[in-house]
């Protein structure tokens, strides 16, 4: 899918053009939410890109567009398919994203693992917390006449034929951007609804109110439920009242029957403004662009934000939640802070930094952190951390290139014909002084890295950057002579093409249906070598406390 974050790469030629929707993804969660089931599964990155193509920082954002359509249990391919003493690059699967331990993106995954166990720990927990369930008007795609098929299919890859031009779409996604959360109900989970503390509970969640699209078939026995659960006091909107009945038995009857049901059905003109001044309220946020979902917790509520903006957000937000105390959790890096609040018009506002690329958790409720969260603002002008750069290959294949010095950073298929055929792990060393200034801290921020990096200064492990940004709060800085090495992981494409290009079958797995991403006859000796490497400026930043 395509996002505006800076510096994510989505490489035309490598890719098939995605075709999710937040309100298509959303069917899975909403059924797991109305039934109380816990987990929400998904069949994660089949076809990102191109086999071997696929960097860690390219799934992250298609994940996150999971996680807050409700998907809390995402599985991988490629980690159960080899035998670990099978010939590089090992047994294959058909669908092109391979998280094999045989590949170079295995090096680095645990730092990605790490980040998708965060999310899934929190998202698993608690109750789905969403405010609307939106009626899925079944019955009108099956009337529907789809070129004279007699068969057809809800299918991901044919959503205009079902989903986008829909009323039901179309009242799902003015919800969403308002700033609602909505589940989906058929007309056999709302048999079991009923109305309890002014909210309309089905068998897993609660609502604050239903919303019913402009229908064209509605089953007589959904309309009297629905009409039952008003009078009850739940609020339920109509868009529309239903034109008829779906099929042929006893059509006159039950279309008189629909006739005197309709009379008690009050057409709401405006959704969005009679849920506002029924006190059933949106969340504001989204109107600085940030995505979200919101569950409810044993402490209070946990809200996931996700920047997809092309530009930094640094904003106080207000939650319709409330609770003594705000937390915030970093899911990439794992910290964990009180956050900086303020109150307006009697009402609580929490501080959020998210550059472009990040998420995190707001938790509100019990106290959860004793360390404050540390909020940052650039001191001076970003520092070039110049050369020369001793670049030296650890590990991969076909062979290890040698060493080099290096004047400038550019890709290292640049360097000669063993780095161009090279799939691995190479280190990049070189020492820096502190720079002049009064920071507290100093952010690392890369260059365009192909495609992961570990980071370490002066002898001790910082951490590992896979995603957009690619930069880190540094340790502590000496005066003189810092030693910084960074160890970059570059994708498993290159050794493959030099591994076709050479004539040398490596496909030795039986009825793998090998395809390319446009499921034709796969063929990497029509590649380009991928970029690998640091390409561009090494930066460090001053920060002081802000």
């Amino acid at each position: 899918m395509p996002f505006d974050i800076p510096g994510l790469r989505r490489e035309e030629a490598d890719i098939r053009p995605g075709d999710a929707d937040p309100m298509m993804l959303k069917f899975s969660s909403s059924a797991a939410h109305m039934t109380g089931k816990p987990l929400v599964s998904s069949e994660t990155f089949t076809w990102l890109r191109d086999h071997f193509k696929t960097a860690l920082s390219q799934a992250k954002p298609e994940l996150e567009e999971l996680f807050l359509s409700g998907i809390n249990h995402t599985f991988l391919h490629g980690s159960t398919y080899t035998d670990p003493g099978a010939e590089w690059p090992g047994w294959k699967f058909y669908a092109s994203v391979n998280f094999s331990p045989q590949l170079t993106i295995w090096r680095d995954s645990p730092a990605f693992f790490t980040y998708v166990e965060n999310c899934q720990r929190i998202l698993q927990s608690g109750q789905p917390d969403n405010e609307i369930a939106l009626y899925w008007p079944v019955y009108d795609n099956w009337d529907k006449y789809y070129e004279g098929a007699t068969f057809f299919q809800f299918k991901i890859h044919s959503l205009g034929e079902w989903l986008l031009d829909t009323p039901f779409y179309q009242a799902g996604v003015g919800l969403m951007k308002e700033g609602y959360s909505l589940d989906f109900f058929s007309d056999e989970f709302v048999q079991s609804a009923r109305v309890e503390k002014g909210k309309i509970r089905f068998k897993g969640a609660s609502y604050q109110a239903i919303v019913v699209p402009q229908v064209g078939l509605m089953p007589l026995e959904t309309l009297e439920k629905l009409l039952e659960l008003k009078k009850n006091g739940g609020k339920v909107l109509f868009l529309g009242k239903p034109e008829s009945v779906p099929g042929q038995f006893e059509l006159e009857k039950r279309l008189t029957q629909l006739e005197t049901l309709n009379r008690s059905v009050t057409v709401t003109e405006d959704f969005i403004g009679t849920l506002k001044a029924s006190q059933i309220l949106p969340e504001s946020l989204v109107e600085t662009g940030l995505k979200f979902i919101r569950r409810k917790t044993e402490q209070g509520s946990a809200y996931y934000l996700v920047n997809h903006l092309a530009k930094d957000v640094d904003a106080y937000i207000l939650l319709n939640a409330d609770g003594e105390e705000i937390s915030l959790f970093d899911p990439y890096s794992g910290k964990m802070g009180t956050a900086q609040t303020r109150s307006e018009g009697g009402k609580k506002q929490v501080r959020v930094q998210l550059k472009a690329g990040q998420s995190m958790f707001v938790i509100v409720g019990a106290k959860t952190s004793s360390e404050a969260w540390s909020y940052w603002k650039p001191e001076g002008a970003p520092q070039a951390i110049a050369g020369p750069y001793q670049l030296g290959f650890l590990e991969g294949g076909p062979a290890l290139p040698a060493a080099q010095t290096l004047t400038q950073l550019k890709s290292w298929t640049e360097l000669n014909a063993d780095a161009e055929a090279f799939s691995g792990t190479a280190a990049y060393e070189m020492s820096f002084d502190r720079p002049a200034g009064g920071a507290e801290a100093w952010l690392l921020q890369l260059p365009e890295v192909r495609e992961s990096a570990r980071i370490y200064l002066n002898g001790e492990y910082v951490g590992t950057l896979w995603a957009n940004p690619f930069e880190i709060v540094l340790p502590r800085l000496r005066e003189h002579d810092n030693q910084l090495r960074i160890e970059v992981t570059n994708l498993s494409a290159n050794r493959i093409r030099a591994l076709e290009l050479s004539g040398k079958e490596w496909k030795i797995f039986h009825e793998i249906n090998m395809v390319n991403k446009d499921y034709q006859p796969f063929d990497a000796k029509a590649w380009d070598p991928m970029p690998s490497g640091l390409i561009g400026e090494i930066r460090i930043q001053g920060l002081v406390r802000d």
